[in-house]
């Protein structure tokens, strides 16, 4: 399976397409309201799925404080590459996936 490591020049540029324009006119924005709706906060485990350049794992990770844990998961490596552009403190905060199964389900 190839990694964020591995995008190619053209994924991270989609990516990168993806947050500068997106991201602070239409999504930033909704994230507040996203995780205050949640009523997530200190030490609070939140799971992003289709994270994209992880604008709303960002967000969670501000609010679940230093104990929480936020994961962000997207299919796209270029998505990846360009959310660890972003967020140069995150290692191993985004993660790219084919399928996930929970339970019974495939995602």
């Amino acid at each position: 399976m190839r990694t964020a490591a591995d995008a190619t020049q053209e994924e991270l540029q989609a990516g990168r397409g993806n947050e500068a324009p997106f991201v602070p006119a239409l999504l930033a924005p909704w994230c507040a309201h996203v995780t205050g709706g949640a009523g997530k906060g200190d030490g609070a485990h939140v799971l992003d799925v289709a994270g994209g350049t992880g604008v709303l794992t960002r967000t969670a990770r501000e609010c679940s404080g230093l104990t929480g844990r936020v994961v962000g998961l997207d299919p796209a490596p270029g998505m990846i590459a360009a959310a660890k552009e972003v967020e140069h403190t995150i290692s191993n905060g985004f993660w790219q996936c084919r399928r996930v199964t929970l339970g019974r389900w495939l995602v």
